[in-house]
């Protein structure tokens, strides 16, 4: 039987693999040294407030942003991290009975609206995560960390 690890166990990020690719991670090599400063941060308060966020630990700015449902009824809620100052948005969801947050998109906005692009890119990748074609890893924070 699965156990939920206990509720003091550390959050874990991950990323979603494509092959040998981390397309997550690629997309901060055109973030300058700020705006990963500002991703790190944000991913360290993530990590440790957890999902939903334990407001005592810290308040990362999050929203949720569509629910998403396989042809084999799986769901995932993916939610964005917003990386403020910078415009950087990572989408993510969480598995809350092994306490791990999987990003699975990241993109730096032109503009303060949600682009249906960005949804439609998570679906495409939630669709291969869910049917095996993707995989997933710890995810480095940018810049180190």
């Amino acid at each position: 039987m699965n156990r939920a690890p206990p509720a003091d166990t550390p959050w874990r990020l991950y990323e979603v693999v494509k092959r040998d690719r981390r397309p997550v991670s690629e997309a901060f090599q055109d973030a300058n040294r700020e705006e990963k400063a500002n991703i790190a941060r944000e991913l360290r308060l993530l990590r440790l407030a957890g999902m939903p966020p334990d407001r005592e630990r810290g308040i990362p700015d999050i929203q949720k942003c569509f629910k998403w449902k396989s042809p084999r009824r799986e769901e995932a809620l993916v939610h964005v991290l917003k990386a403020k100052p910078s415009h950087w948005r990572l989408y993510f969801y969480v598995h809350r009975q092994s306490r791990i947050i999987e990003f699975i998109y990241a993109v730096a906005k032109k503009e303060n609206r949600r682009d249906p692009q960005d949804e439609a890119a998570c679906k495409r990748v939630l669709a291969g995560r869910f049917d095996g074609s993707y995989g997933s890893a710890p995810f480095d924070l940018p810049g180190g960390g």
